[in-house]
Parts: C-alpha cells; sequence; structure tokens
C-alpha cells in the first residue's frame, strides 16, 4: 500500500491533534507528519521529500502572522497541493498570495486534505 505524506504546519497542539486523528480516522494510508515551529516544519519538508500535502497556519507560533516566508521558500520545489488553514481569512489570503493553493478554516483542514489526496490507491 503506497502511503501520503501529509505534513501539518501548526502550533497549537489541539488542531494538530485533532486532524491527525481526523484524517487517519478518514483514511489509513496517509502517514502525518506534525510540524509546531518554522524550524521543525523546514526539518521535515527537507527530510521528506515525497510530502503530498501541506497545511500552513498563518502564525508559528504565535499570534503574528509570520510564515509567508516558509510559503514561499517551499513552494520553490514543492509541487503538491498546499492549504492555508487559518481562523483569519486575511492571513488566509495572504497565504494564497505567498503560494498556497486553497484555503480554509481550521474545522475544514482534515476535509480538505483528504480531498486533495482523492481516491485511495
Amino acid at each position: 500500500m503506497m502511503l501520503y505524506a501529509v505534513l501539518l504546519v501548526e502550533d497549537h497542539q489541539p488542531w494538530l491533534d485533532r486532524w491527525t486523528e481526523d484524517i487517519l480516522e478518514l483514511r489509513d494510508d496517509v502517514l502525518v507528519l506534525c510540524a509546531n515551529t518554522i524550524v521543525k516544519a523546514e526539518e521535515l519538508f527537507e527530510q521528506c521529500p515525497g510530502v503530498a500535502v501541506i497545511v500552513m497556519d498563518a502564525c508559528v507560533p504565535g499570534d503574528s502572522q509570520n510564515t509567508e516566508f516558509l510559503v514561499r521558500s517551499v513552494r520553490k520545489t514543492f509541487k503538491g497541493s498546499m492549504i492555508a488553514a487559518s481562523g483569519d481569512a486575511h492571513y488566509r489570503k495572504e497565504l494564497m498570495a505567498a503560494g498556497c493553493d486553497y484555503e480554509c478554516t481550521k474545522p475544514e483542514v482534515p476535509q480538505k486534505v483528504i480531498e486533495l489526496l482523492g481516491d485511495p490507491a
């Protein structure tokens, strides 16, 4: 069975836990990678070149938008789908402008990831 790697970049652990649980409930062919800092996200992206989907929070960590440069950097080589996930519509728009393909609110993340992965192999 082929595994699809999904990188979740989010500093709020309850969201990471919820997204991971919901995604794994819906699909058993997904490897979920979690990063709660920008440095960890960069490390995981470098270590796992086969990532299929990246979910990007706007503020990692904290409450100030700080991940646009990471989106731009990742987008230079990443050809997969990147989701801007934030409760703030302005932050989502900024991440979209930086290179994300899709946007959604945080509760919508698991369903969007599953949608982007397509039908199970």
